[in-house]
C-alpha cells in the first residue's frame, strides 16, 4: 500500500509520465512533446491540483492517490 501510495498513479493520467531525473537534460528535450500530446491530462492535474490546494491536505500525491477510483496497473 505505501508503495502505492508514493509511486503508483491514476489510471486517468495514462502516458502522461514525467520522467526520471537521473536523464538530467534528456528531460528537457521530450518536455514540449509531453505537454503537447496530453494537454487534457495537464487540465485534469490542475483541477486535482485545486481540490488538493483547497483540502488542506499536506502531501498532493498521496491526495490524489487516496481521492482516485482507478489506478494504473502497469
Amino acid at each position: 500500500m505505501f508503495a502505492g501510495l508514493y509511486w503508483g498513479r491514476p489510471d486517468w493520467q495514462g502516458g502522461f509520465l514525467l520522467s526520471d531525473d537521473s536523464r538530467q537534460w534528456e528531460i528537457y528535450r521530450d518536455g514540449n512533446q509531453l505537454i503537447m500530446e496530453n494537454g487534457a491530462v495537464i487540465e485534469r492535474e490542475l483541477e486535482w491540483i485545486r481540490a488538493w490546494f483547497q483540502s488542506g491536505y499536506s502531501h498532493y500525491h498521496v491526495f490524489k492517490m487516496l481521492k482516485t477510483d482507478d489506478y494504473a496497473v502497469n
